[in-house]
């Protein structure tokens, strides 16, 4: 290299000047940069560079502890190094700040300030413990009264004290159901405000968060998992009624509620064109008793039958039986089946399997049968 560079030298002594001062800058520059840019008192010392102006300014801390600096843009923030919380007495600590004007373009001496910054600890402040619960879950049971159940109750190990707060994290989904109730005895309890949706009863568990916040303190979660109630359906005894009307007046059994009804609210609804003329009252939480108005003569006129669609529903579920009920006209001439309703099966190899469907009056040549259904 050296031979390289006597060639160029000699080739071209105007130029010479110009290049050994390029080389002998570069390689001071360089080692200039690897020191001022290394930690030169170990772990409690460190520089920092603000870029992008004429003349760097060097930031030098010192300090008896250790520290840490974060340089967001040019601004130089001191970050205390993360260590965890010990209870114990601080002795007075400080630390330097040197801030030094390097002259780097005017060849002039630097320019040197410092500050002190005093670090003093309250000797009469106690670090408060970790907050830490009992359990690192917990069990309870949605009852059918809309209440919560917990298997053990909730309460926090170490740390408590009148200045800790507990909320309940939960999810949109869930947050208007409930929320907690803290006793002076540590002991929190789970209220549930509305009842929880049929959707959610879906689910057979939902999740419940609570937290515990205390200043000075980390906080802490805990899980509360809720056992959702196993539901029945509402279901009744028989899936179809069989009645009468016999001059105007309705003659047909209770319609009775097998199951599912238990400690719910149940509400009945009757599906019909002509509707309007009945009416309901629930005994003994399942008993069903349908009521009828007197028909017109023109609804008695037009039908022979009619069938009503029974609906029974809770919050939880719903079910549904068909009421048949014949109008017993007094003559011999309108049609009158056998039966008011005809049970079958079927099957691929025996095919449709029926009783025989006969009329008990009102039949001649002029009575016509139609097939409804699909």
């Amino acid at each position: 290299m050296l031979s390289q560079l006597g060639i160029s030298i000699s080739r071209h002594k105007e130029y010479t000047s110009i290049y050994i001062i390029i080389l002998i800058s570069s390689l001071l520059i360089t080692l200039l940069l690897q020191l001022l840019t290394k930690c030169l008192n170990g772990a409690i010392r460190t520089k920092t560079f603000i870029r992008n102006i004429p003349e760097p300014i060097e930031f030098v801390i010192s300090a008896t502890v250790s520290l840490e600096t974060l340089l967001t843009g040019k601004a130089l923030v001191p970050k205390a190094k993360k260590e965890p919380f010990v209870n114990v007495k601080v002795e007075i600590k400080y630390m330097i700040i040197n801030l030094v004007k390097m002259k780097i373009l005017t060849n002039d001496p630097s320019r040197t300030t410092y500050a002190k910054v005093r670090i003093i600890s309250d000797g009469e402040f106690n670090l408060p413990e970790d907050l830490i619960f009992t359990k690192s879950y917990y069990m309870a049971s949605y009852t059918k009264n809309n209440e919560i159940e917990l298997e053990e109750p909730i309460t926090l190990l170490q740390g408590y004290d009148d200045q800790v707060s507990f909320t309940l994290e939960t999810t949109d989904e869930y947050s208007q159901y409930f929320s907690i109730v803290v006793t002076e005895a540590n002991n929190i309890l789970i209220q549930v405000d509305s009842p929880i949706s049929l959707v959610s009863m879906i689910q057979r568990k939902i999740f419940l968060v609570i937290k515990a916040q205390r200043e000075y303190t980390a906080g802490a979660f805990v899980t509360v998992i809720v056992q959702l109630p196993e539901e029945v359906n509402l279901k009744f005894e028989n899936p179809n009624y069989l009645g009468s009307i016999v001059d105007n007046v309705l003659l047909l059994s209770k319609l009775v509620l097998s199951q599912g009804y238990e400690g719910h609210t149940v509400s009945i609804d009757i599906q019909n064109e002509y509707a309007s003329f009945f009416s309901h009252n629930i005994q003994n939480e399942n008993e069903i008793e349908l009521k009828m108005n007197p028909l017109s003569s023109t609804v008695i006129e037009e039908n022979n039958v009619l069938n009503l669609q029974v609906i029974a529903s809770t919050t939880r579920s719903s079910a549904t039986s068909i009421v048949t009920l014949e109008i017993v006209k007094d003559d011999n001439v309108t049609p009158v089946f056998g039966e008011t309703m005809y049970l079958g099966s079927y099957n691929p190899v025996d095919g449709l399997e029926l009783k025989e469907i006969t009329l008990a009056q009102g039949y001649d040549e002029t009575v016509e049968v139609l097939l409804y259904g699909g």
